[in-house]
């Protein structure tokens, strides 16, 4: 568990970072959260908007990932980066557009969900 707080304290340092959770998209479960919980609900909704993607994807016979889905409202972007390492799992962020660089925090999306394969997660 301490790997999945370092995991969210550091997407928390991004700049413009907002909210941060991992969230399993198949039971819409939390398992760790930081910063403004006005968007809790937000994050376990996105689950619908994944499983979605993902049976869309499947279904066209596309032998693609989904790596992650960028939801762009006027003062925010929504970050949703699907696990490749664990299935279920993606990491939720939310970051205000003015202060966020948006290839910066996709970098480090990545290479935070790369952290989560020594983690232990109770699924």
């Amino acid at each position: 568990m301490l790997e999945i707080k370092r995991i969210m304290n550091e997407l928390m340092q991004l700049n413009g970072a907002v909210y941060v959770s991992l969230v399993d998209y198949y039971e819409g479960k939390i398992f760790a959260q930081s910063g403004d919980i006005f968007y809790q609900n937000t994050g376990v909704q996105n689950s619908s908007i994944v499983r979605e993607k993902i049976q869309m994807i499947e279904g066209l016979g596309i032998k693609e990932s989904v790596v992650d889905i960028q939801i762009n409202l006027s003062n925010h972007y929504h970050l949703i980066h699907i696990s490749q390492r664990i299935s279920g799992l993606y990491i939720y962020l939310v970051l205000e557009k003015i202060r966020a660089n948006i290839q910066i925090a996709r970098w480090k999306l990545d290479a935070m969900e790369k952290g989560l394969s020594t983690a232990k997660i109770d699924i």
